[in-house]
């Protein structure tokens, strides 16, 4: 992308400042394409994970589950909403870690039901995290020592310790949550209505249609 920016440059423009702007663009864009994509992943790896705790097998390709049903550009919308929510917040720094956990359960609320507009998700996750950030924050408390472990190691126990630990962790809290919002009928939790996931714990695969 930034190559074919720059034979642009050369083309029509020379000119250092100019260059310099056509590279920045490039760079920008490249960046928030690769963001757009990241967000899309994180939604489908939490849909693999919830599909696993449920299962005692996924399919590794339900990664991709958002882009097999064609809800790719919705979910990575959805997550521009989020992110960007989240920014404004963070602006107040407080504010940026207390919405942190607010909208800690974006994703996996997507992960289940990948159709909902951008405020729902946003707003369930708010609710359902209402009275519970303190608990998610002692949840990652919990994980300090890996967390150090991690630095000390150079990020080797993050990738292959913590980071699955904590992605698990957030999957189980997310199912606790989601049971307590449905039995305090919190508005939209009715739209977490894959009973499949809800389903007893089988050795079986997650049917796919």
């Amino acid at each position: 992308l930034i190559g074919i920016l720059n034979t642009i440059n050369q083309t029509f423009f020379d000119n250092k400042i100019h260059s310099a702007i056509i590279i920045g663009i490039g760079v920008i864009v490249f960046f928030f394409i690769f963001v757009l994509f990241m967000s899309v992943a994180l939604v489908g790896f939490y849909r693999y994970l919830l599909e696993k705790c449920r299962y005692g097998a996924a399919r590794v390709s339900r990664i991709f589950f958002v882009w097999s049903i064609k809800r790719g550009l919705h979910v990575a919308w959805v997550m521009l909403v989020k992110n960007f929510h989240l920014f404004l917040w963070s602006l107040t720094i407080i504010g940026g870690i207390i919405k942190s956990y607010s909208y800690r359960l974006v994703p996996i609320i997507l992960a289940e039901n990948p159709d909902m507009s951008a405020k729902e998700p946003i707003n369930l996750s708010r609710d359902m995290m209402n009275g519970n950030k303190w608990h998610a924050f002692l949840l990652d408390f919990s994980f300090i020592g890996w967390i150090i472990l991690s630095v000390v190691t150079f990020g080797i126990v993050g990738i292959f310790y913590y980071a699955p630990y904590s992605y698990l962790a957030n999957v189980e809290l997310y199912a606790v949550l989601k049971a307590e919002a449905k039995e305090n009928s919190v508005k939209n939790a009715d739209m977490l209505c894959d009973k499949l996931l809800d389903a007893p714990y089988s050795q079986t695969e997650y049917p796919i249609n």
